[in-house]
């Protein structure tokens, strides 16, 4: 296993990933005040999804090794970001 293609698919997957679900949270939480919340999800699905695929085209590029762990740090990220954005709302019901 080469060291430098695990750390670079850590880079590639971080930055996929925090943009992507990053950028999907703050989508999702203006929905509720925006007048048009179906165009504002498109116009963020047109950003988020050909730079994510960016990220991951790169990796590709460099090695298969490097694509897979962007890949699954792309998917751990998504956990942390959803186990992230859950736990206020587990707090509160748990207030009442």
């Amino acid at each position: 296993m080469d060291s430098i293609h695990v750390l670079q698919g850590i880079a590639w997957g971080t930055a996929a990933g925090i943009f992507f679900f990053g950028g999907l949270w703050k989508t999702v939480r203006s929905v509720p005040d925006t007048a048009r919340p179906g165009r504002l999800l498109l116009a963020s699905a047109l950003v988020r999804f050909p730079i994510s695929l960016a990220c991951f085209w790169a990796a590709l590029q460099n090695s298969t090794m490097t694509f897979g762990t962007a890949f699954l740090i792309f998917l751990l990220t998504r956990f942390l970001v959803i186990g992230k954005i859950r736990q206020p709302q587990t707090e509160r019901s748990h207030a009442h």
